[in-house]
């Protein structure tokens, strides 16, 4: 995995896993490096293939025996879906994590979330203290780590 010195290996971490390939590629990596994990998995309901994906992921986790939590539940928001989306998965695994004392969660963000995210950012002129993502940050006082970021879709899918 990418800047394993980020991760601490005598602690438990959520992955975040959508179901595509970027999630599945670092879960992957997750259990190659025996960490110990649990998944948590979002289904917005925006799309009708987001049951799909969600039914893959569960279906994976209990092939593998991880713990899995999801959150599938009607919502409402007002003003920016991104912005609300960012808040509501966040707050569940803030809330996992206090549960059942993990560690911290792993996001599969890669070099292209980071490039797209940082063309973003200047586009809108922006100030931020970092441009694109960063390594680590938190939420809630829950740590935050993106251990792919030095990867392309390209080498994730390969």
């Amino acid at each position: 995995m990418n800047d394993m010195d980020l991760i601490d290996v005598r602690k438990k971490y959520i992955v975040a896993v959508s179901g595509g390939p970027d999630s599945m590629a670092l879960l992957h990596m997750c259990i190659t490096e025996k960490l110990d994990i649990c998944v948590a998995h979002v289904n917005y309901r925006k799309r009708q293939s987001a049951f799909v994906e969600m039914e893959e992921v569960e279906k994976y986790c209990k092939q593998n025996n991880i713990p899995f939590y999801l959150l599938n539940e009607e919502y409402g928001y007002k003003g920016n879906f991104q912005s609300f989306a960012r808040d509501y998965r966040y707050g569940f695994f803030y809330e996992i994590a206090n549960k059942y004392k993990y560690g911290g969660v792993l996001i599969g963000h890669n070099e292209d979330d980071l490039i797209e995210t940082y063309l973003m950012q200047k586009e809108k002129n922006l100030v931020t203290e970092v441009f694109g993502l960063s390594e680590t940050n938190y939420y809630k006082g829950l740590k935050i780590y993106r251990p792919l970021l030095k990867y392309s879709t390209k080498d994730l899918l390969e």
